[in-house]
């Protein structure tokens, strides 16, 4: 089923929403915007690319990935912008 593309975003999705509020706390909400309008245009152009190809899986997996570099993407730079408290372990 396409819904198992669409259900791992949203898995993406909760981990962006947990990282993002540090770069917010931290004051480098430029930085937010910068990624946003990548990710946006990594979305574009997956869609452009899959969806007339594989149709409703092609946006299903576009989901997916944007969810994908946009947690990713996030993770890298509120790790830099703000200690986490889950690495005061180390």
């Amino acid at each position: 089923s396409v819904a198992y593309p669409i259900i791992i975003g949203l898995a993406f999705q909760g981990i962006y929403l947990i990282v993002s509020p540090y770069t917010f706390y931290a004051g480098k909400t430029k930085y937010n915007a910068l990624i946003g309008i990548l990710v946006a245009l990594i979305n574009v152009s997956l869609n452009v690319y899959l969806i007339p190809k594989y149709g409703i899986w092609g946006a299903g997996y576009s989901y997916l990935a944007s969810w994908v570099s946009l947690s990713v993407l996030f993770f890298i730079f509120s790790r830099k912008a703000y200690p986490m408290p889950w690495f005061s372990f180390k």
